[in-house]
């Protein structure tokens, strides 16, 4: 299915950043930069014709020579194809990163199948190291999982 990443205004993705705002059950920070003219770039994300999530990339202020995604959202039913939205968004908006690594480096423990089958399965998840001078200085991972529903809402 083919995935985009498309400029839009605020107003157009008001009801996926409700959802978002909901979701996330807490303060959401730079909230306020949305009603700043010229303050950010809006995208909607679309798998073939329909629009299943939104991204802000933060272009003034103390982002003017940076420009940082500072939010993505993907409704929950769509987020099996996050990665692809995601690399949609980054060739849409040009927003890379030349952060220096240091000498760190990325290693991924979880084999690219499982990671595959855990994502289409929305079960389990990835794990990978950061190394510093060829030893693991932190570890993380990805979890895919089911949204889960609340009966009392």
């Amino acid at each position: 299915m083919l995935t985009s990443a498309t400029t839009t205004s605020v107003e157009a993705i008001i009801p996926l950043r409700v959802r978002y705002c909901s979701e996330m059950n807490c303060q959401v920070v730079k909230d306020s930069i949305h009603r700043r003219p010229s303050w950010t770039t809006m995208y909607a994300l679309g798998l073939g014709k329909a629009t299943v999530g939104f991204a802000t990339v933060a272009i003034a202020g103390r982002w003017k020579n940076k420009p940082t995604i500072i939010e993505f959202y993907v409704l929950p039913e769509h987020r099996g194809h996050a990665f692809r939205l995601f690399e949609a968004l980054l060739q849409s908006s040009g927003v890379t990163t030349a952060l220096p690594s240091n000498g760190a480096v990325l290693q991924q423990v979880t084999s690219d199948d499982d990671t595959r089958a855990a994502i289409a399965d929305r079960q389990g998840g990835c794990e990978w190291h950061l190394l510093v001078s060829g030893e693991i200085a932190a570890t993380g991972g990805i979890l895919a999982a089911v949204p889960q529903t609340n009966p009392h809402a």
